[in-house]
């Protein structure tokens, strides 16, 4: 279940009441600005599977080349640990299938959570940097972040350029 404000003025938020006239033409046109505000915010929504194999989001990004031409982008989420202790850096492999010379990152992020203390962290921040290569997902700290033994990263990704 899920809460919504009833400010429709807060982005991608819809009205829970709407007041429709009586009159056919401004009921028609009061639908139909309903309908694209429905649209509008269920076409924003991020997905929310995350799951550790490769799925496709439903989203489409483009080439900035060819604003016409759609490609699908493929989501992949790393169980990965312990975090780094501010002296080494930590690898996990990602395992996504197909890296080739097409691949393009689109998103890169996660959190890490230390269950003993009740905290948590957004990953990358000003001193945890992460990166990927062709196997692994690579993740730097400068200050010793150990105790944050359970985190995950997201890797949002196309296969195809043209």
């Amino acid at each position: 279940m899920s809460a919504s404000s009833n400010d429709p003025s807060l982005q991608d938020q819809l009205p829970l009441t709407i007041d429709y006239p009586e009159e056919d033409e401004a009921f028609k046109n009061k639908l139909y600005d309903v309908n694209q505000r429905v649209a509008a915010a269920v076409n924003n929504k991020v997905g929310g599977l995350y799951v550790p194999q490769e799925k496709i989001t439903g989203a489409q990004y483009y080439l900035l080349a060819n604003p016409q031409k759609f490609r699908q982008v493929y989501r992949m989420t790393i169980n990965f640990g312990q975090l780094p202790d501010g002296i080494n850096p930590r690898t996990e492999p990602h395992n996504i299938p197909g890296w080739n010379s097409n691949f393009r990152l689109v998103q890169l992020y996660g959190a890490g959570t230390d269950p003993v203390n009740f905290l948590g962290i957004a990953i990358p921040n000003e001193t945890i940097l992460l990166r990927i290569d062709a196997t692994d997902v690579i993740m730097s700290s400068t200050v010793n972040y150990s105790q944050y033994t359970e985190s995950s990263v997201v890797i949002e990704y196309t296969k195809a350029i043209s």
